[in-house]
């Protein structure tokens, strides 16, 4: 997964550094070009009933490996007009906030759940006050949303947590994500023939250099 993300992630920020973009739109799109889809990634493997082989658990560890290393450098490209002190404490605010999922994934959110018997309702604003609490804390920091966000998903993530989780939070997701890929797809502009060139070239370097990988 190391590997794959460094290999990659160098080769596609030549490519778009010769195809013209400038030092930041460049590591952007090197980050993209490294990060497969773990919501696809994953859906595939369910439905070929193969998420729990050991093909399908290194799969969703390099996946996994992937996400992290993205979370951890986007504070780094986003800073990076700002300088190295902008950087540092962007990094620095994600590792704490890592900590802090941590620290809930481990010990607080399994044992508050055995404690408390808590009904349905007031399980699920527990899960959203989270939710909306670690991404106040990352508008709060100066860490990117989408870290705050993930981190929030982390600390989520053990048993029985997410078990417990996943069950009331499915039809909240189901509706913001056709919300997220609506709004997404309105923001997107007919490209011209320079862009489709750009995107032909950065699409050739993950379909020619993973497979290798």
């Amino acid at each position: 997964g190391a590997v794959q993300f460094l290999v990659l992630g160098g080769i596609g920020f030549l490519a778009a550094r010769l195809l013209g973009f400038e030092l930041q739109s460049a590591l952007y799109l090197a980050l993209a070009l490294t990060a497969s889809s773990t919501l696809v990634g994953v859906r595939i493997l369910q439905q070929r009933r193969q998420l729990f082989e050991p093909f399908g658990r290194l799969v969703i560890g390099v996946l996994l490996l992937q996400d992290l290393l993205v979370i951890l450098l986007i504070p780094v490209v986003t800073q990076l007009p700002e300088g190295g002190g902008a950087v540092f404490r962007g990094v620095g605010w994600t590792l704490a906030l890592a900590g802090l999922a941590y620290l809930l994934l481990r010990w607080v959110l399994p044992e508050l759940l055995r404690r408390l018997h808590l009904d349905q309702e007031l399980l699920l604003l527990v899960v959203l006050a989270l939710l909306f609490g670690f991404l106040f804390l990352s508008d709060r920091l100066g860490v990117p949303l989408v870290a705050g966000a993930f981190l929030a998903g982390l600390a989520l993530s053990s048993f029985p947590v997410n078990g417990v989780g996943r069950g009331q939070l499915n039809p909240i997701a189901d509706f913001f994500t056709a919300i997220f890929f609506t709004a997404l797809g309105a923001t997107l502009g007919i490209p011209s023939g320079q862009e489709l060139v750009q995107a032909l070239v950065l699409a050739l370097v993950v379909v020619l250099i993973t497979p290798p990988l």
